[in-house]
């Protein structure tokens, strides 16, 4: 016999014998110490009822499986006639393994399959599965979050579906993410948002369902449409009128156009001196873009307008010149649906652009989690890199006034007494850097 005490904290088991075979290791055990009085009622007055064998493993040791076999006793109190079991801290309740086994497998399944945890530990996927719903559990309500000062709302295409995301556009976080982007889920979550009356702007795609959530949950916010996503629709509507275009020409015509589409979606601007020379002759030898790519170029231009009446007026102008060109219609529609929130950037300068830089994180996160279902991934992007950062808090003291009753009887003062009491405010929530999570996920290619 060995009689040594078993390597866990606290430690709380001797040790009867150590059986070792090739591949696993058996510890038999018995409480170090025994119960001096019922949890019950607190009588010493307790005798041993029968003898009890509990079975849970441990981490491995040596790179070998372990098991532990505790033999203890059932116990009776003669003052109260209750019976128990000892109870251990290293072991919760009715748990078949140790609790820091249980918190290893919490933190590897938030960075590692679920089944190479399985084949580590010889543990089934489905123990794992439930270990770590419970800990994603626990973590989301620990979670602190706050409305942030400009909300942001997009959506990317994971693992077959379009999933809202959640943003906060100043400090570049994700806040969350949900399974759909449906009206209920996006409104549910605008509801349960702490100190949502904070937000002063909410930035989104021409989603329906995010316009109509945030009108239904935040009426004095005003909606900026994000103008990537404006643009975005801009560039569709003269590719297709390029694209026309180009369907009319000869082939040898389009030979000279071999490679046109990138120098002519790019925005004039950002073109260098080569590519303005081949933008020259393209337009120079097929007039019919002329007008279309102008159009493009014009509208971009708005953005630029110092303020909300100018961009106005600027968009009245070309609405009368691109209305004579039907490639453009569908986009002029679109424009005038979103009027109010398209044109509401030029009072509300935010855009989704630390959203936008998502498009290639979540595809990043889609390739890493491909197989996995979107509880798992969700839980892996908020809680599953060093890209995670800790909420921001800051401290104050509120004078309070003192309950009567607290106030000592032999007290002479007449004031109402009153003491400071500290509180703690969520300056910025909880969340994951977007740019931190991109790096994290380029250095694991």
């Amino acid at each position: 016999m060995d009689f040594s005490l078993y390597h866990i904290d606290p430690p709380e088991f001797q040790v009867i014998e150590r059986h070792e075979s090739d591949n696993s290791i058996t510890y038999d055990l018995t409480p170090a110490v025994e119960p001096g009085e019922c949890p019950t009622c607190h009588s010493a007055d307790i005798v041993k009822w029968n003898s009890y064998t509990r079975r849970a493993r441990d981490l491995s040791e040596h790179a070998k499986l372990v098991g532990l076999v505790i033999n203890t006793h059932r116990y009776r109190c003669n003052n109260c006639h209750s019976t128990w079991v000892p109870q251990f801290r290293s072991i919760d309740s009715n748990a078949k393994m140790t609790n820091r086994m249980r918190n290893y497998i919490q933190k590897q399944s938030l960075l590692v399959p679920f089944s190479r945890i399985s084949r580590e530990l010889d543990v089934s996927v489905p123990t794992i599965k439930g270990v770590f719903g419970q800990y994603v559990s626990s973590l989301d309500k620990k979670r602190a979050l706050t409305a942030p000062k400009v909300l942001g709302m997009d959506e990317n295409y994971l693992n077959g579906k379009y999933r809202c995301i959640f943003t906060d556009i100043d400090n570049g976080l994700i806040l969350d993410l949900l399974p759909d982007r449906k009206l209920k889920s996006v409104k549910e979550w605008i509801n349960r948002l702490p100190e949502k009356e904070y937000i002063e702007c909410a930035t989104m795609d021409m989603w329906g369902p995010y316009k109509d959530a945030v009108e239904s949950e935040l009426p004095d916010v005003p909606i900026v449409i994000d103008k990537f996503h404006v643009i975005k629709n801009l560039q569709e509507a003269f590719d297709s009128i390029r694209k026309g275009i180009s369907d009319s020409l000869t082939s040898k015509e389009r030979l000279h156009l071999k490679k046109s589409r990138f120098i002519m979606l790019k925005g004039a601007e950002t073109l260098d001196l080569s590519e303005q020379m081949l933008l020259y002759d393209m337009l120079e030898s097929f007039p019919s873009f002329k007008e279309p790519h102008s159009l493009k170029e014009d509208f971009r231009a708005i953005y630029g307008a110092d303020n909300r009446i100018e961009a106005e007026s600027l968009y009245s102008e070309w609405k009368i010149r691109a209305s004579c060109m039907p490639g453009y219609a569908d986009f002029i529609n679109t424009i005038d649906n979103w009027h109010r929130e398209i044109f509401n950037y030029f009072d509300h300068p935010y855009t989704n652009a630390v959203t936008e830089s998502l498009n290639g994180v979540c595809k990043e996160i889609a390739a890493v989690g491909r197989g996995y279902t979107f509880s798992v991934l969700r839980a892996k992007v908020l809680y599953g890199t060093k890209a995670t950062q800790p909420a921001k808090f800051h401290y104050y003291e509120k004078e309070t006034p003192v309950k009567m009753a607290d106030v000592s009887p032999f007290s002479y003062s007449f004031a109402q007494p009153i003491h400071n009491k500290k509180h703690k405010h969520i300056d910025i929530s909880e969340g994951v850097s977007i740019r931190a999570l991109a790096y994290i996920l380029r250095i694991k290619e």
